[in-house]
């Protein structure tokens, strides 16, 4: 039996999506392969950063004397090289940013403050410096024992490039969800092939596995049955075993060929629940096979590309442990509503010149008019009212590819 014998609202049917969506076991992964993975551990400095006193500024390095101005060559300290000593106070080495502070120096004077003599500097008229200057000290970053990053953190570019310098090899992460596609229909054939008559080249788990690469998914299986209950049976079976989620495309409305609910009440899917208040898209199916997650959406094309992004992308993206931004543009031109049901339409995607996004709703004939998508970078939800939304109105935008 469902959980809900009614439509839910959207928000509601989200709601129950993600408080079945449990967090995924971690797994470690070298630094080159960690890229937008979520980190599952607490990263603290080993040593203070930086290790040693370092050169902010190329220049030279000095050893402090109230009022010198003046300073003779007395050799080079290059990046990388341990550390030279500078023995006389009048003297300066040259060095480089990145490189680490000669002995008996204590301050760095920029190029940009200094005229070049033969053998050697003199400081710029109208110069002002302090001690200690252009010098990081050890530990001026961050000291040992300090934490850097959190767990669930999105590792991108900067995060990675800081667990090198800590000199990790591997990190733990999330594992990815391993996802199943599964397109059911006797009529379906494969998209590069020609049709008969009654037949329908299949595009949705094709349009499903790019939406969720998109947002981050790779691990996707697909599989195809037909109408043939113990066909299908037999691949939803071996689905359930080896993903996290699974997403069957098909036979979830009403039709006389429309079984799918059954069918899985007969593999033991515990179904949550079955309809949404949502055009187009309303025989939406949630359910349970252990700890598999398992959607049912509608064969139409625009009614299941729009519930798997509204509804499995956050269902995965809570399995991995990442955020999805809240987003909403203001509308263009003025749209019907419904009273009952909410309405999800394919808009275009504009900025105005303060950077506020703005949609056009795309016009479509029906729910499979997949071409009517053409134009469209997303799509809108407009909640149940009796009146109509007017042009610069904000609501819910979700596009098919994260911005």
């Amino acid at each position: 039996m469902s959980l809900m014998s009614t439509s839910l609202n959207p928000y509601a049917a989200l709601a129950c999506i993600l408080e079945e969506s449990s967090l995924l076991a971690s797994t470690r992964l070298p630094l080159a392969k960690a890229s937008q993975r979520i980190l599952r551990e607490c990263i603290s400095a080993p040593s203070d950063l930086p290790l040693s006193d370092r050169v902010a500024k190329n220049g030279i390095a000095i050893s402090w004397r109230d009022g010198a101005m003046s300073w003779y060559a007395a050799g080079q300290q290059t990046a990388g090289a341990a550390a030279s000593q500078l023995l006389d106070p009048e003297g300066a080495i040259e060095v480089v940013s990145g490189a680490i502070r000669p002995r008996g120096t204590d301050t760095v004077i920029p190029y940009e403050y200094l005229e070049k003599l033969t053998g050697g500097w003199q400081l710029r008229a109208g110069s002002t410096l302090s001690k200690s200057h252009g010098i990081q000290r050890r530990g001026c970053d961050h000291r040992r024992g300090d934490v850097l990053l959190y767990p669930m953190t999105l590792l991108q570019a900067p995060e990675l490039c800081l667990l090198a310098i800590l000199g990790l090899s591997d990190v733990a992460v999330t594992s990815i969800p391993r996802v199943g596609l599964i397109s059911k229909g006797g009529e379906l054939v494969p998209w590069h092939t020609d049709p008969l008559p009654h037949q329908t080249r299949e595009s949705n788990s094709l349009g499903a596995e790019i939406c969720l690469r998109a947002h981050g998914f790779s691990e996707i299986v697909r599989y195809h049955a037909c109408d043939d209950e113990a066909d299908f049976e037999q691949v939803a079976g071996e689905a359930f075993a080896t993903c996290d989620l699974v997403v069957i495309s098909g036979g979830v409305s009403e039709g006389v060929r429309d079984t799918v609910p059954y069918a899985l009440r007969r593999l033991g899917v515990r179904e949550i629940f079955h309809q949404v208040g949502q055009a187009p898209g309303k025989g939406f199916y949630f359910g349970k096979a252990g700890n598999c997650l398992v959607f049912a959406l509608p064969g139409q094309a625009i009614a299941a590309m729009m519930s798997l992004r509204r509804y499995v992308v956050p269902a995965l993206a809570k399995l991995e442990g990442r955020s999805l931004p809240g987003l909403s543009l203001k509308l263009l031109d003025r749209s019907e509503a419904d009273d009952r049901l909410e309405l999800m339409l394919p808009c275009s995607l504009e900025f105005d010149h303060h950077g506020q996004m703005l949609g056009r709703i795309c016009s479509t004939r029906h729910s499979a008019d997949i071409a009517s998508l053409r134009e469209s970078r997303g799509f809108v939800a407009l909640l149940p009212r009796e009146q109509a939304y007017e042009p610069g109105e904000v609501v819910p935008y979700y596009p098919w590819a994260p911005l």
